[in-house]
């Protein structure tokens, strides 16, 4: 019979184990994974991750994974945190009835993937994912920013969406935000998007920058005057937001 679960308190450092492999093959190394255990409940961490990196658990079966939870569970002298992520409902829900069974205190999933659904759609994923676990053990989102923001930049057709609809931009307006999002998570100098955009006789020309990037953030900004997408570094240049809690979704073409 599994234990209850641990209470789980949202603070000091949450570890993620990266699971190790054989030396002499693919298949996750358990013993390996245990010492593991050990070595990070003695450093202070207040809680591991188990298979929460965002590319670790497409390696690995079914199996596979329900196995390394159980083991993890039973060894970890900290609260044990099992990431049950899945490109379908069925499949988180049935790695999470497995960690719940296992013992396992809390669960990470991130939104399905392989496909762009809506933010309507993610959010249903979510409610039933959690309709379905019930309280057993606490939820925990593992943010996907190409998959979660609001707003969607499509380079290869040129469009741009918020909230599923269309936003209207000019030709300038385009080429400047073409730039930044190609080089997202990129300081983009000022002299450096001016020649672009406009030309090399236009590279000093700050004020001019200045005024399409206010008009820019007024059409993708929740609040323009606070900008959490295109984000000014004072005498710089501008930086094209890529972190989790405001990334816009980004399609280019493949090269």
């Amino acid at each position: 019979m599994a234990r209850a679960a641990r209470q789980l308190e949202l603070t000091g450092v949450f570890a993620s184990a990266i699971t190790p492999r054989r030396a002499d093959s693919q298949d996750p190394d358990f013993s390996g994974m245990l010492d593991l255990l050990d070595f990070l409940a003695a450093g202070g961490v207040k809680a591991v991750c188990m298979l929460g990196d965002t590319g670790e658990f497409f390696n690995y079966s079914f199996a596979e994974r329900q196995r390394l939870v159980y083991l993890g569970v039973k060894r970890s002298r900290v609260p044990l945190l099992a990431g049950v992520s899945h490109s379908t409902l069925a499949g988180a829900l049935q790695l999470a009835d497995e960690a719940i069974a296992a013992g396992a205190d809390g669960l990470i999933v991130m939104p399905p993937y392989f496909f762009h659904y809506s933010q309507r759609e993610i959010e249903e994923f979510y409610v039933q994912f959690a309709r379905e676990t019930g309280d057993a053990v606490p939820i925990l989102i593992h943010n996907l920013p190409q998959a979660t923001s609001k707003l969607e930049i499509d380079l290869m057709r040129r469009l741009v969406t918020r909230d599923g609809e269309s936003v209207s931009v000019t030709r300038t307006e385009w080429l400047l935000l073409q730039h930044l999002a190609a080089n997202a998570g990129k300081v983009m100098l000022n002299t450096e998007l001016l020649t672009k955009v406009w030309g090399p006789e236009y590279r000093d020309d700050l004020q001019y920058l200045r005024v399409w990037i206010s008009r820019l953030r007024g059409k993708l900004e929740e609040t323009p005057s606070n900008p959490r997408i295109i984000k000014t570094l004072q005498g710089i240049g501008y930086l094209f937001e890529a972190t989790p809690d405001a990334a816009p979704e980004v399609a280019q073409a493949s090269s």
